[in-house]
């Protein structure tokens, strides 16, 4: 295994930057009926809050994790929104209703409930079981109190790389999930314009971000650059860091992880032997 990711390591190249991106997905529908069922058709475990305000429109806006939302009014006399993602691990939708209608629910297991009085209502389900009596899915990790999740995706890039760790207090990666994730101690906007390389480049005079990166098990091969230093490479479970200041632990959910912790804004990494992993000298 080390020699594939000394091949990966020594092939990065220039990593496309993260944008801003919108990854709601949003519409309104004009409504003049007295009833409305909102259908959730989902496989996946979700969220939906519904809150009352205004007349004459139905506001819509999703998030999918790992995928995207799709929704739609429709029936006879189009009394039912019909909301769903694909690809997702979880979702969350939020729908504004005017304030006079009758409004029932029906979540994915198929119990109509009506919703109650009141200004604001949510109701919350389980991922279904797989098909087939495959395996399920590992479980999303939980994220630390503070940290929000920026960005998922069912691919797990090659590389991810830093020009410099001026603005990073932590970079911490740990196995778990079977989705590439990363959570960051303040929201940001990741875009990247290609799925195998990702480029964190913060400027500007804010406060020093915490970063945890979640890599699947399953995963072949993950990297981390800081300039022209490889800091840490990961793969089918196992981790290895090049830097001096490398910590190892473990996640409250027993995952393996490893923290790298930049003294004034860097990171001493030396390319060789690795200071972490099965392959660490001890």
């Amino acid at each position: 295994m080390r020699a594939r990711w000394l091949t990966l390591a020594l092939a990065v190249g220039t990593a496309a930057p993260a944008a801003a991106q919108n990854d709601v997905a949003r519409r309104s529908f004009n409504f003049f009926n007295n009833d409305l069922i909102i259908e959730v058709l989902d496989r996946s475990a979700g969220e939906l809050r519904v809150i009352r305000g205004g007349h004459g429109r139905v506001d819509v806006a999703a998030r999918a994790l790992g995928g995207f939302a799709g929704f739609g009014l429709g029936g006879i006399v189009n009394d039912r929104l019909r909301l769903s993602a694909m690809g997702a691990y979880r979702v969350e939708y939020l729908v504004s209703v005017p304030d006079n209608i009758r409004l029932q629910v029906q979540l994915p297991n198929g119990d109509l409930t009506p919703a109650q009085g009141g200004s604001e209502a949510t109701f919350r389900w389980e991922a279904a079981p797989t098909e087939g009596g495959g395996n399920a899915p590992d479980p999303a990790p939980e994220l630390p109190a503070g940290s929000v999740l920026t960005y998922v995706n069912a691919a797990t890039p090659q590389v991810v790389g830093f020009p410099d760790v001026a603005r990073i207090r932590s970079i911490e990666v740990r196995v778990a999930g079977s989705d590439f994730r990363i959570a960051a101690s303040r929201p940001m906007a990741m875009s990247p314009r290609a799925t195998d390389q990702i480029l964190i480049n913060i400027r500007g005079d804010v406060d020093p971000v915490d970063l945890i990166f979640f890599v699947p098990r399953a995963a072949d091969r993950f990297g981390i650059r800081v300039g022209d230093e490889v800091a840490l490479m990961a793969g089918q479970g196992e981790i290895e860091s090049y830097c001096a200041s490398a910590q190892e632990f473990t996640g409250p959910d027993g995952s393996a992880g490893v923290r790298l912790t930049p003294v004034n804004g860097r990171l001493d990494c030396r390319f060789g032997y690795p200071t972490t992993g099965p392959m660490a000298r001890h």
